[in-house]
């Protein structure tokens, strides 16, 4: 699922923020679920970002993770195959979109995001 990215870091001053769209199974049904995400910079010469993972009705165990360092447009947390994992890219000429995916015990799905205007 991982495509090219920009392979580089936003930058700017201020924050910036990214909305859009979860698709999302759980491993042992297959049942397709939707949700939201929200991919965030509080400060774009910091280089830290927050995702936040939201699938209404469903606890899927990837609430978020607020603390991830971007490295070549770049961000992880977790491990693969342990049911704790969440990465993804910034995209697009000036950084306007976030995408990734995430696997945790009894889910797994992607995000994509459109930055704010």
């Amino acid at each position: 699922w991982r495509g090219p990215g920009r392979r580089t870091n936003p930058g700017g001053v201020g924050g910036a923020t990214c909305t859009g769209i979860v698709e999302a199974n759980a491993t042992d049904g297959y049942t397709r679920l939707q949700g939201n995400a929200t991919a965030s910079i509080a400060e774009l010469w910091r280089l830290r970002v927050a995702v936040a993972i939201n699938v209404p009705g469903h606890a899927t165990g990837v609430s978020g993770r607020a603390d991830m360092s971007l490295n070549a447009g770049r961000f992880t947390a977790g491990t693969t195959g342990v049911g704790d994992w969440l990465a993804g890219d910034f995209l697009g000429s000036g950084h306007e979109e976030a995408w990734g995916g995430f696997d945790t015990t009894g889910y797994i799905g992607a995000f994509g995001t459109k930055r704010e205007p």
